[in-house]
C-alpha cells in the first residue's frame, strides 16, 4: 500500500500559538503613549543587548525613562512612516533613523542631563 493511503496519526491536542499580534499591538500603544507623555525621544544604537552595562542602565532608568526594544518595523509603525500617519509633529523623521540593532529611549529631560544620572559610569 502506498504511504499516502496508510492510516495517519491525527493528534487531538490543540496547541495554542503565541499571541504575536496582541504583543505587537501592545508595543505600538506603549510607544505612542510614551511619545505623548515625554518631551524627548532618541534612537539609541545597541551593540550588545545582553551585556551587564546595558542591564544596569535599564535598571537605573526604570523610574526616569522608558526604553523600547523590539522589531524595527513595529517601532517604525508606532511612530509613523510618513507625515500623514505620524503620532506627533515630525516624529516620522525619527522613525527613518531606526535601522540595525537599536532601541527607542523616551525621557522627560534633555540628553545633556542624561550623563548626570550616571556620575561614576563611563559610556563605551
Amino acid at each position: 500500500m502506498p504511504r499516502s493511503k496508510r492510516n495517519k496519526e491525527v493528534t487531538l491536542s490543540k496547541v495554542k500559538k503565541a499571541p504575536n499580534k496582541e504583543k505587537k499591538d501592545d508595543l505600538i500603544l506603549k510607544i505612542q503613549d510614551a511619545v505623548e507623555a515625554n518631551v524627548f525621544g532618541y534612537v539609541v544604537a545597541v551593540e550588545n543587548q545582553r551585556n551587564d552595562f546595558l542591564k544596569q542602565v535599564r535598571k537605573d532608568l526604570a523610574a526616569k525613562a522608558t526604553i523600547f526594544m523590539g522589531k524595527n518595523n513595529v517601532m517604525k509603525l508606532a511612530l509613523g512612516t510618513n507625515a500623514s500617519n505620524e503620532v506627533a509633529d515630525k516624529i516620522h523623521l525619527l522613525s527613518e533613523q531606526i535601522t540595525g540593532t537599536c532601541a527607542l529611549l523616551y525621557i522627560p529631560f534633555c540628553i545633556g542631563c542624561f550623563s548626570s544620572l550616571f556620575p561614576n559610569s563611563t559610556f563605551p
